[in-house]
């Protein structure tokens, strides 16, 4: 249940709830514990309260409390933390201002930045610890930043950074394994990156993305072979792995497996065997074969599989060749008389390697682009599927190009679609359901799509929706939160939460996720027992004074989810009578404030909130919006 705490913490903010608690039923113990754990909880002091045990503040210092706890780091506010002079930029003030908007934290002064003051920041935002100097950072510092964001290891000094910190990083976010020095970066940390690759808690990234960070050649074998038993497609990944961890029996086990691989492979690892393997499998890998490698069998093999491999074949060998060999295989096929001009051999070389994003091919003039320079161009990157004339687009070549990317299917015109298009385009991308018509969606189509991505249920049309299909897409790899919206069985909802509740899984978000009139009373009663803050997403209509009760019983903070029907004088006692600090989490270490001592207030350590008696028209625009409000 900690990831449901540590989001609990996130949507309940401690000075707003008590805002919204009327000045007079506010108490002295309560606003004590409230301002230690929130010092802008100060400026919430009715006028003539005295709360006790609170170190002195001038009344200036509180003055800006007041004035920053409000303010946001916005152009658009006046009076802000940032228009503060920077002897009023105290640790007070510094801390009240980024309790309220953590971005302040830039325009705290590096005396005001304690190292409490620089942890309660951290654990908000991880990334902010690139504005704290690298001699003043702690390992608590960097552990509490890589806990919120594993990207924040960027920015931890590398004579700071542990095997701890790293493996921490990379559990909360995969790509963390992207921003390690090599030196640091071990077989175990890599096997762990690639082993959290698709999981929403870190970060979504897929195994190819990470691959290519990793310097170890068994660890990329390894993955090779288990794509190998998955009978997967292993072309993205082999393409990221970084040329200098290629070796020879990864090149070996990937073109075994899908043959375009070989356009991937380095001039160092491409032998005879490899090539001739290549081109068994598709001729079109003649296109990367070296030249001192193509022999007069392997010449003659190509020519075989098809006459355009002519193309490919030194004029030495040609010459040698029998025109006979030639007149079998157009039988079979139409040989195109034309010979590869030097620009056009430049252009297949180039575009092997190139990428949609660097938009070379998509400004290549169009006499430049033909069929041999659009193949290597998908065969690099099959979103160059748009720029491809219409006269080199075969269905054999749309199909191969969906295998490797399903969404090109929306660049496919719907009258050209086939139903080959349509499964090659699942193979690779569950949620390249969305570019499918209603009525070319079956029920295996469908099933085929939540399973590879869960979040594909959005697009499969009602009446095809089942409890089965349903519990399949909660099963896929994608997050259950984001697919559980999408389902509109309340039976299959509930097994879903009962499953939450044995594994520890994140009942806050799965049960928020689900759709208000999908909701029944035994899973509302199941959700707020095991998250009381799930009392929120509960349709007014099914919540009962027993589970509002329990709700407020187990976090106060929740009173402010109750109908006010619900609000019975027993409810409200039980609110009151709460402490504070029940509602912080234990995991973190609360802030201490230290606050600079008044010497009028040294001897009985209160707070006197005194009425102001300052003229009407010398206070600022924000105080006297705040008078207005309390008034």
């Amino acid at each position: 249940m900690e990831n449901s705490n540590q989001q609990k913490n996130e949507v309940i903010d401690m000075y707003d709830q008590l805002k919204q608690t009327p000045p007079e039923l506010r108490t002295s113990k309560e606003l004590s514990d409230a301002i230690k754990r929130d010092i802008r909880c100060i400026g919430l002091i009715p006028e003539g309260m005295i709360v006790e045990g609170i170190p002195g503040l001038s009344q200036q210092e509180i003055e800006d409390i007041k004035l920053v706890s409000e303010t946001k780091t916005s152009i658009d506010y006046k009076d802000t933390f940032y228009d503060l002079p920077f002897e009023r930029r105290t640790e007070a003030v510094s801390q009240a201002a980024v309790n309220s908007d953590v971005q302040h934290f830039l325009y705290v002064p590096e005396k005001a930045r304690s190292d409490e003051l620089v942890l309660s920041v951290l654990q908000k935002r991880g990334d902010l610890i690139s504005a704290v100097k690298p001699d003043r950072i702690t390992p608590k510092m960097c552990m509490t930043a890589i806990e919120n964001d594993g990207l924040a290891v960027t920015w931890i000094p590398k004579e700071k950074m542990t095997y701890g910190l790293a493996a921490k990083a990379i559990e909360q976010n995969c790509w963390a394994l992207a921003h390690l020095p090599d030196d640091i970066k071990t077989p175990e940390l890599c096997r762990f990156a690639l082993k959290n690759t698709m999981k929403p808690d870190s970060g979504n990234w897929r195994d190819h993305q990470i691959i290519g960070e990793i310097p170890f050649p068994d660890v990329c074998l390894e993955h090779l072979k288990k794509i190998e038993q998955e009978k997967g497609d292993p072309y993205m990944v082999f393409y990221h792995i970084r040329p200098e961890v290629k070796n020879a029996e990864m090149v070996q086990l990937a073109v075994g497996i899908t043959p375009r691989c070989f356009i991937n492979v380095p001039e160092r690892l491409k032998t005879p065997e490899i090539c001739t393997m290549a081109v068994e499998k598709d001729w079109k890998n003649m296109i990367a074969v070296p030249e001192h490698m193509k022999t007069e069998e392997l010449c003659l093999h190509a020519l075989k599989m098809h006459p355009d491999a002519i193309e490919f074949i030194p004029e030495n060998i040609r010459a040698k060749l029998n025109t006979n060999d030639f007149s079998k295989m157009e039988n079979n096929h139409q040989r195109k008389e034309y010979r590869l001009s030097q620009q056009e051999m430049e252009d297949v070389k180039f575009f092997s390697n190139a990428t949609f994003l660097d938009g070379t091919f998509s400004a290549l003039p169009p006499g430049r682009k033909t069929e041999l320079v659009c193949l290597a161009a998908l065969q690099s990157d099959p979103m160059h599927l748009k720029y491809v004339p219409e006269k080199y687009l075969s269905d054999e070549l749309i199909v191969h190009v969906l295998r490797m990317n399903g969404a090109m299917l929306s660049d496919i015109d719907e009258k050209r679609r086939t139903p080959e298009m349509y499964a090659a385009a699942l193979e690779s991308d569950g949620r390249a359901l969305m570019y499918f018509q209603k009525e070319t969606i079956t029920p295996e189509a469908a099933m085929k799509a939540v399973k590879l991505d869960g979040t594909a249920l959005e697009f499969v049309p009602e009446n095809l929706i089942t409890p089965e299909l349903c519990r399949a897409a909660l099963s896929s790899i994608a997050a259950d939160y984001e697919v559980i919206e999408y389902v509109p069985f309340p039976e299959v909802c509930l097994e879903h939460l009962k499953k939450n509740e044995h594994n520890n899984g994140d009942v806050f978000l799965v049960f928020g996720s689900i759709k208000p009139e999908v909701i029944t009373s035994e899973m509302a009663q199941l959700a707020v027992r095991l998250e009381p803050s799930c009392i929120q997403f509960v349709p007014d209509k099914i919540k009962t004074p027993e589970m509002c009760a329990s709700a407020v019983e187990k976090d106060w903070m929740n009173m402010r989810f109750i109908p006010e029907s619900m609000k019975t004088k027993e409810l409200c006692a039980t609110t009151m009578s709460k402490d504070f600090s029940l509602n912080v989490d234990r995991n973190k270490q609360p802030v201490n404030v230290k606050i600079p001592e008044n010497p009028d207030m040294k001897q009985t350590g209160k707070i006197e909130n005194k009425p102001e008696n300052k003229p009407e028209q010398q206070k600022t625009p924000q105080q006297k919006k705040r008078m207005k409000i309390k008034m």
